[in-house]
């Protein structure tokens, strides 16, 4: 086997055991990410709770205004009523 023959044979051998090292580091990688992936899929829950709990929260408190502006437009239109019956005319 020529010199170049033999340097083509050991870039090859080179090159498998990049490839069979890269393939490990690949599975370690795909587990990390897999594991980011389950981390970020529990955040991603827990925000949509947080954000349904808020919109919930939200909801509640418009109503609650809701109520209590009419009770004081109600106020308002008893104490005009009120005015107009006591005031008086010359």
């Amino acid at each position: 086997m020529s010199k170049y023959g033999l340097h083509c044979v050991v870039v090859v051998l080179h090159g498998v055991q990049l490839n069979a090292a890269t393939s490990q580091q690949d599975r370690m990688t795909s587990g990390d990410v897999r594991a980011r992936l389950d981390e970020l899929t529990e955040e991603n829950r827990s925000l949509k709770r947080s954000l349904t709990d808020a919109q919930t929260t939200l909801a509640l408190q418009r109503s609650e205004v809701a109520t209590i502006k009419a009770q004081w437009e109600e106020k308002c239109y008893e104490l005009n009523k009120y005015h107009f019956t006591h005031s008086v005319v010359f």
